[in-house]
């Protein structure tokens, strides 16, 4: 992933038109995933998701 949400291939060329959002982002917490808090990764998903449309949206 690079800067906006971009997905590269194995080159680290930008795959125009794919995205990654949820957990393929990347790892926020450091190298422990917090399983005691259910549904973290959803909220991560639904919120970069709907960030991601609405700048879609206006491009």
């Amino acid at each position: 992933m690079r800067g906006n949400r971009l997905c590269l291939d194995e080159n680290g060329e930008v795959i125009e038109g794919l995205y990654v959002l949820g957990n393929i982002m990347g790892d926020i917490t450091a190298v422990d995933y917090p399983i005691n808090v259910a549904g973290n990764s959803h909220g991560r998903c639904i919120t970069f998701g709907y960030l991601l449309g609405h700048e879609l949206a206006e491009a």
